[in-house]
C-alpha cells in the first residue's frame, strides 16, 4: 500500500557528550516497515545544535508492521561519543494515498468492425503493479447482454464493439476497488437489399467512412448557408497498389457552397476509385446566390433550390463527371447518402431531351438555360438515409 507518513515530534532536552560537542547527537526518528519503504529519517543534516524536524511528510510504498524509534542519526555524522538522552513525544500517522482508476480509448466514434484499444491507469503515481491491478473488463452494450472481455489481459484491452455501448473496467488501486468507464458510439452500417450489394460495399467501406466524416465535418453545415462549403476527396489505389485517401485541405477559391474541385493525382483512375463530396443542404433549400450560374447571377431576382429528388442526390454534372471511368461517387447531404456510378458509355437511350431555352428578354444579355434529362438513371444511383434505426451514419 502507498501510504502518507506524517511525523509530529518535539525535542525537549539533549545531554552533550564528554567532548562538549553535540555533533550527530541531535534527536532523530527512524521509521521502518517489515516490507518495503526501507528506513526513513525525518530529520536530516549534521549541524550541531539542530533540532528534530517538527513536521515531516513523505509518500512511500510499504507493507506489514511499522516501527518508530529514536536514534542518533547516520553514523557518518558522529563527531562525539554518543552520550545523550532524549525526552519528549512523537506521533506518526499513516494515511493510505487516495488513487482513482482512469480509462481511455483511442477512438470514441467508430465505424463498424473497428478494433479499439482501451487502457486503464491510476490517477496518481503508483511505483509498480504491486500497488494496483485490473480485475475485469466488462462490455455493456446499449442493447443486449453484458459480457466480460479481455480476461487476464491486464491494463490494456483490445476489443471490436459490435455496436454502441460502454466499456467498464474494474481494478484494485492501492488497496481499494475502483471502476471507470468510457462510452463508444459505433456508426450504423448502411443496410439495403441484396440487389444493392455493390453500392453497399462502397457505402460501408472503412475508407468511405473515414473520408465521409472528414468531408461532412468540415462543410460548415450548421453555419450560415453562405459560409458552407462543398468539400471533396477521393480514395482508391496508388501506383504501388496501396489503398490511399486524399482530402482537399485547406479550401481555396474553387470551393464554394455548391462547387469544389480537386484532382486525384495520386490515385489511379483506370481502376476502381471513389470520389466524395458534400452537399451541405437539404432538399428544397434555397441556395446562396453564389451557387447561381453566371448568367443567372446577373438577375437580382433569380434564385435556385437544392434538388435531391430528381436523381436521388447527384446532379446531372455529378453523374456525367464519372462517365467513362470505373469510378464511384458518394454524396452527403443533410438527410441522405447517395452512392452512384455512371455507365461506361452514355447511349442515346440513356441521355435524352437536351434543349435550350432563352430566359428573359434583356437585349444586352443573351441567357441560355440548358436542361438535360437523364433517362433510365435508376440502375446507377442508390440513396440511403443517414439516420438508420437509433444511430446515424456518415
Amino acid at each position: 500500500m502507498i501510504t502518507r507518513l506524517e511525523n509530529y515530534g518535539s525535542h525537549n532536552s539533549v545531554q552533550y557528550g564528554p567532548a562538549g560537542l553535540q555533533g550527530a547527537c541531535q534527536g532523530l526518528l527512524r521509521i521502518d516497515f517489515d516490507s518495503g519503504g526501507g528506513s526513513w529519517w525525518p530529520s536530516t543534516g549534521c549541524t550541531p545544535g539542530s533540532q528534530i524536524t517538527s513536521s515531516w511528510t513523505t509518500q512511500i510504498g510499504v507493507r506489514g508492521l511499522g516501527h518508530v524509534s529514536r536514534g542518533a542519526g547516520p553514523t557518518a555524522c558522529d563527531s562525539a561519543p554518543p552520550c545523550y538522552t532524549y525526552s519528549g513525544t512523537q506521533t506518526v500517522s499513516i494515511t493510505p494515498a487516495t488513487v482513482g482508476l482512469a480509462e481511455t480509448v483511442n477512438q470514441s466514434i467508430v465505424n463498424p468492425g473497428t478494433t479499439l484499444a482501451f487502457n486503464a491507469s491510476p490517477t496518481a503515481y503508483l511505483p509498480s503493479h504491486t500497488f494496483w491491478g485490473i480485475t475485469e473488463w466488462r462490455w455493456i452494450p446499449d442493447a443486449g447482454s453484458q459480457s466480460v472481455q479481455c480476461v487476464g489481459w491486464g491494463d490494456t484491452c483490445y476489443f471490436t464493439p459490435p455496436g454502441s455501448g460502454t466499456m467498464q473496467v474494474t481494478g484494485t488501486m492501492n488497496g481499494v476497488v475502483r471502476t471507470a468507464s468510457v462510452r463508444v458510439i459505433v456508426q450504423c452500417a448502411i443496410a439495403g437489399s441484396t440487389a444493392d450489394s455493390a453500392f453497399l460495399r462502397i457505402a460501408n467501406d472503412t475508407m468511405t467512412r473515414q473520408l465521409g466524416k472528414r468531408v461532412w465535418d468540415s462543410s460548415g453545415v450548421t453555419g450560415p448557408k453562405d459560409n458552407r462549403r462543398e468539400r471533396i476527396g477521393f480514395w482508391g489505389t496508388n501506383s504501388q497498389g496501396n489503398r490511399v485517401l486524399l482530402f482537399k485541405s485547406p479550401t481555396d477559391s474553387l470551393d464554394s457552397p455548391c462547387h469544389s474541385w480537386f484532382s486525384p493525382s495520386a490515385i489511379r483512375t483506370d481502376v476502381e476509385f471513389v470520389q466524395h463530396h458534400g452537399h451541405p443542404f437539404q432538399n428544397a433549400d434555397t441556395l446562396p446566390r453564389s451557387c447561381l450560374p453566371a448568367w443567372a447571377a446577373l438577375d437580382p431576382t433569380a434564385y435556385s433550390t437544392y434538388n435531391a429528388k430528381t436523381y436521388n442526390g447527384p446532379s446531372i454534372a455529378d453523374l456525367m463527371m464519372l462517365s467513362g471511368y470505373p469510378g464511384w461517387g458518394v454524396i452527403y447531404d443533410i438527410a441522405n447518402i447517395a452512392v452512384y456510378r455512371a455507365p461506361a458509355v452514355w447511349s442515346t437511350d440513356t441521355l435524352i431531351n437536351v434543349f435550350y431555352r432563352v430566359v428573359g428578354n434583356d437585349t444586352t444579355v443573351f441567357r441560355v438555360d440548358t436542361s438535360v434529362t437523364l433517362k433510365n438513371w435508376q440502375p446507377y444511383v442508390r440513396s440511403y438515409p443517414r439516420q438508420q434505426s437509433s444511430c446515424a451514419v456518415y
